[in-house]
């Protein structure tokens, strides 16, 4: 079976293949030595608002860290290797190097969402659409919570990004 890839990026000139699969999970477990329970948890809190998360009784979940992001691109990559006959070499330094290619670690924010969002989805088997929907809801209480009116308009913004959006 042909198994596109869920995401690429481009890296040396090269095409990148990132796999979202149920071995992608087991791979990545294997490498934090976490149980899948466990990643279950932590995905769920980079998908759901806080209230949601509370709700679920999700709060002791730890944050995304660095190298959690490597791994998963780690994991993806090795997945789409072994689906496809590939031969994996690729390391953490290359994961790292692929971060870069995506902007860097602050520069590349909105990328690593979108692949930690593919992740979560896939394992949780969300649509993908439906998640955004529910970031951008937690995303957009959290701005109206903290940014007063602009140009008059209450709670408002003067930026069109909601009109973009739409």
């Amino acid at each position: 079976m042909i198994y596109e890839p869920d995401y690429k990026i481009t890296a040396g000139g090269q095409d990148v293949p990132f796999l979202f699969r149920s071995l992608t999970f087991k791979k990545y477990c294997d490498r934090k030595g976490i149980e899948l329970d466990e990643l279950v948890r932590m995905v769920y809190k980079t998908i759901l608002s806080k209230d949601r998360i509370e709700a679920e009784g999700l709060q002791d979940v730890r944050d995304i860290k660095i190298n959690d992001f490597a791994d998963i691109l780690l994991a993806a990559h090795e997945t789409y290797c072994l689906y496809h006959k590939i031969t994996f070499r690729a390391k953490e330094e290359d994961a790292f190097m692929w971060i870069d290619e995506m902007g860097g670690i602050i520069n590349s924010r909105k990328e690593q969402m979108e692949v930690m969002l593919l992740f979560a989805c896939k394992l949780l088997n969300i649509d993908p659409a439906m998640a955004r929907a529910t970031t951008d809801e937690a995303e957009s209480g959290e701005k109206n919570a903290e940014t007063p009116a602009m140009n008059g308009s209450p709670g408002g913004s003067s930026t069109g990004l909601d009109a973009k959006r739409a």
